[in-house]
């Protein structure tokens, strides 16, 4: 399902998160290490076109993923795939932001399920209506 590709990609991405966060220790080492990776994408142009070609393909599939559960029924047919990939890929780098600037009480993964749970509360078909046969 949707849900459990998403639940994949997040668990890939988030061990990483949680390790800056983990070393950062403080709210402004979490922002200095923020910093220096910015500092990185800009001075160094083999290492921005890395992370360019990686967020192109990340959105592409998330893209993919969307039209798929459009297929299937999953989610409303009536919404734009790409939007729907550039909010949940603006999501999850905006969790990993935010955590990495403060001390949050709960960690990145969980935080994102529970506002995964509520967008798919918007975005889901609504089931069939079963029909009593009887």
């Amino acid at each position: 399902s949707l849900r459990e590709n998403l639940k994949a990609i997040y668990d890939r991405f988030t061990p990483i998160v949680e390790q800056v966060n983990s070393s950062s220790g403080s709210a402004a080492e979490g922002l200095s290490n923020y910093l220096i990776f910015i500092q990185s994408l800009m001075k160094k142009p083999e290492f921005r076109a890395k992370m360019e070609a990686y967020n192109e393909g990340f959105y592409r599939d998330l893209s993919k993923h969307m039209a798929r559960a459009q297929l299937t029924g999953e989610i409303k047919s009536n919404l734009d795939p790409d939007v729907l990939a550039l909010h949940i890929a603006g999501l999850m780098k905006g969790i990993s932001v935010l955590f990495a600037f403060a001390n949050m009480s709960e960690s990145p993964t969980i935080a994102f399920k529970r506002i995964i749970d509520q967008l798919f509360d918007q975005i889901e078909t609504t089931p069939p209506d079963i029909i009593d046969r009887s």
